[in-house]
């Protein structure tokens, strides 16, 4: 960003050594922000924006909805997350899916863990074939 450098430099002035990282982008289906935090706080914008009046206001706002925000969403969040994992790997890796219906509420409201971690090893054999495809340049051949 055009003022990393500005804050990097700033870090040394006061004895800090800042490394910046650039993360690789990911596709909406697999940003947890996306998928549960900006979609509920957007939902909130009207709240959240108020009369508008002040920039004081608005960072009130904001931080009000953030301490606010049920925190069971940030888990349905991630066990959805475990989910679209799992269909990229039975897409071979692309995200050609739909976004499943797997029961996450309704295994949270029982008291279950939403947050199923299962991988068939049908599903791990294919993505680690796909894995090594990409790696080494060839075809997969999945098996039947």
């Amino acid at each position: 960003r055009g003022n990393d450098i500005h804050h990097a430099c700033a870090g040394w002035e006061h004895g800090f050594k800042i490394d910046f990282i650039k993360q690789p982008a990911q596709p909406l289906d697999l940003n947890n922000l996306e998928l549960c935090l900006f979609y509920s706080m957007d939902a909130q914008a009207s709240i959240i924006k108020g009369d508008g009046s002040s920039k004081e206001e608005l960072i009130a706002a904001v931080l009000q909805q953030f301490e606010e925000y049920d925190p069971d969403k940030l888990i349905r969040a991630e066990a959805l997350l475990h989910e679209i994992y799992r269909c990229i790997l039975r897409c071979d890796g692309s995200n050609d899916f739909k976004i499943p219906h797997s029961r996450i509420t309704s295994r949270q409201l029982h008291g279950e863990d939403p947050v199923d971690l299962l991988v068939s090893g049908y599903d791990r054999l294919t993505g680690e074939m796909a894995r090594d495809a990409l790696e080494h340049g060839v075809p997969v051949e999945y098996p039947e």
